[in-house]
């Protein structure tokens, strides 16, 4: 056993998931074992049951599987763990002329009456298209659903009970099918197949419809869970078991609270403790937990009575969950990402025994694994007060719903509830165009879309969409003019998070008409300013000479510079520029009546007084540009711009609350 912080953790085998570099790693025995999204975005600790892969030769189509029609044919294709070797994982016709069905097999023993899961790692090849089969699992009936390669997208399915794809790196999907083994079938046949289309499996058997296969397991339950390697014979990855022992004096024996934040996997009909403090035994217990009828439950039972257990139905949660349970004398209360869920004033702690033990992810006696990802935990000796509750289970507000009013705004994340499409991006294999949310954007289905696209699986930002509300979209209909948001299949990313990347040659967008006039202004941006005269964002009209206004540049490689100037003849201009390298938080604030004074990562910076310019008209109908100046002095920024956001008035009293708003996001200073 290993100790995780104070945690202790046993799980005697391996266990593997997707590493922050977007490969699939392996965590050692006891190790526990934190996974990543497709982006590089932390997932949680995985706490899972015990699964069996029964599907031999996970890793190699040519060995145990059948081939019909086909020929296994090695490849140096990358695989999800990052293996760029030669092996069997190409699926593609026999080249026997005509058209047919192309395909790798091999059967299974199972247990009757039991719901499976078969899983895959598939990817396009020669054809887009791929199809998982359950054949002969209830007599001669067969279950199967198609998967577009191409869009991360599901196609027809027949006789199953649920199936799904999730987009992974480097253009593979992880598809998945589930059923319900027939009463009297103790065995059924496990199938890919190739195919060109939706609803038809039958290819051209030409030696070109050619798709990859990796990475195959077939378990018992509803959902597949992580990968189990196999070669000759079926493998084990034994239960996750998470707890931390003599732990009386962090749990509230009299009173208090209990808070988990999970990232939901439902499985449907299973027991689930997501965190539990107990004595070791059934009889005195504190937990939140998912019933076998599918309730998310907060329970409390003293000296081996149960004073409540009760919650709301679980069946549609999906995504990030923050869960509290606080309980008192006749007091107890659920919460769910901010809000009451569940309310209980019936119940004595007077007969509860001290409470001794944390369980992670599992009940007292390590039963009833969670399965599912676990993100932070918090335990309170006291009954959190409602507003306690709903801020601890709460999200954290959005920046423009907290600071209204914004002129102009611009990110990869969103800044409002009413926040739809993020960004519209153009795909270099086909010039194809769509529209992206920001949760599209941070978690796979953009690079997806991109790379399905072929070509150098490149993607371009055509518009920038304005989330104030005010209609400032940023756009560019020059191809070669459009900066990059996805390059070569991988998102662009600054510290994690999303960035949209200049090029320093051409590349700039522009949002016609934006009006300023007399305003005092205020403009918050993530930027790094890499080389000189980076000119970043910049409000003015077509010309110098006939409109004043305000930019955001680099005056030299990480010197930032905020410029004020006017519409007068002598070009009047008011800088403050200072010296911070790295991503920054670069905050300006325009006092017409004052100062013009820039920030940096929250730090005063310098200051210029602009006072004499209060009354000069700027920016009436003129345009604001991102990622270069004015173009004909041919300034452009060679920089990752991932936020920008403008006010036409002095945000001196909020700045630091948007600023602790951005940096909680972004995580750019202490």
């Amino acid at each position: 056993m290993a100790q995780f912080g104070d945690f202790t953790v046993d799980r005697n085998s391996t266990k593997y998931v997707l590493g922050s570099g977007g490969t699939i790693i392996s965590y050692a025995t006891d190790e526990p074992a934190f996974e990543f999204n497709a982006d590089g975005s932390y997932k949680g600790l995985l706490v899972e049951p015990a699964a069996t892969n029964l599907c031999l030769q996970s890793e190699d189509i040519n060995t145990t599987w059948t081939p019909f029609q086909s020929t296994p044919t090695q490849s140096t294709e990358e695989t999800p763990d990052g293996d760029t070797s030669s092996k069997y994982i190409k699926l593609v016709d026999d080249g026997g002329g005509g058209t047919g069905i192309v395909a790798v097999y091999q059967s299974i023993a199972v247990s009757a009456g039991t719901k499976y899961t078969a899983s895959a790692f598939l990817k396009a090849d020669g054809l887009d298209w791929a199809v998982l089969n359950a054949r002969d699992y209830d007599g001669t009936t067969d279950g199967y659903q198609f998967f577009d390669l191409s869009t991360g997208s599901l196609g027809t399915a027949s006789n199953l009970d649920d199936s799904s794809i999730e987009a992974y790196p480097n253009g593979w999907y992880f598809c998945s099918i589930t059923w319900t083994q027939g009463a009297g079938d103790t065995s059924f046949t496990f199938r890919v197949d190739v195919a060109g289309v939706n609803s038809d499996a039958t290819v051209d058997r030409d030696g070109t419809s050619s798709i990859f296969v990796w990475g195959a397991q077939v378990e018992t339950g509803s959902i597949a869970t992580s990968y189990i390697p196999t070669t000759t014979a079926s493998v084990t990855r034994v239960k996750d078991d998470i707890t931390l022992g003599s732990a009386s004096s962090l749990i509230g024996q009299t009173e208090g609270t209990i808070y988990v934040e999970v990232d939901w996997r439902e499985t449907s009909g299973v027991l689930q403790y997501l965190l539990s403090a107990n004595d070791d035994s059934v009889n005195n217990r504190v937990a939140i937990r998912k019933t076998t009828g599918d309730s998310l439950n907060m329970l409390a039972v003293a000296n081996n009575v149960t004073l409540t257990d009760q919650g709301e139905s679980s069946s549609s949660y999906s995504g990030v969950q923050k869960l509290a349970f606080a309980y008192a004398n006749n007091d107890f209360a659920l919460y769910r990402n901010g809000s009451p869920i569940s309310f209980d004033t019936s119940g004595s702690l007077a007969a509860l025994a001290t409470l001794t033990n944390i369980d992670l992810g599992q009940a007292f006696n390590t039963s009833a694994q969670a399965n599912m990802w676990i993100r932070a935990v918090s335990l309170y000796p006291k009954r959190l007060s409602a507003a306690q509750l709903a801020a601890l289970t709460g999200s954290a507000p959005r920046l423009i719903d907290s600071y209204s009013g914004a002129a102009a705004a611009y990110s990869l994340r969103n800044l409002s509830t009413s926040t739809t499409n993020v960004v519209k991006v153009r795909r270099s294999g086909d010039d194809a165009e769509l529209d992206f949310t920001a949760s599209e954007v941070s978690g796979g289905t953009l690079a997806a879309w991109v790379v399905a696209g072929g070509g150098t699986e490149d993607g371009f930002v055509v518009t920038w969409y304005d989330q104030s509300g005010n209609g400032n979209n940023a756009t560019q209909a020059t191809a070669a003019s459009q900066p990059t948001i996805v390059s070569s299949g991988t998102l662009v990313t600054e510290n994690g998070k999303a960035a949209v990347l200049f090029d320093g040659t051409d590349d700039g967008l522009n949002a016609n008409g934006f009006n300023q006039g007399l305003n005092d202004f205020a403009t918050f941006a993530i930027i790094n300013i890499s080389e000189a005269d980076d000119w970043c964002a910049v409000a003015n009209g077509t010309s110098r000479a006939n409109e004043g206004g305000f930019m955001i540049f680099g005056e030299s490689a990480n010197r930032y510079r905020a410029v004020f100037w006017t519409n007068t003849a002598s070009q009047t201009a008011a800088t403050s520029s200072v010296t911070k390298a790295g991503q920054v938080l670069q905050s300006i604030i325009g006092d017409r009546d004052n100062l013009l004074s820039q920030y940096l990562n929250g730090t005063f910076g310098s200051s210029t007084d602009i006072s004499s310019y209060s009354n000069v008209d700027l920016v009436n109908n003129g345009d604001l540009t991102i990622g270069y100046g004015f173009s004909f002095l041919n300034r452009y920024c060679n920089t990752p711009i991932q936020e920008i956001i403008i006010y036409n008035s002095d945000q001196s009293a909020n700045r630091t609350g948007i600023e602790a708003n951005i940096n909680d996001y972004y995580n750019i200073y202490p």
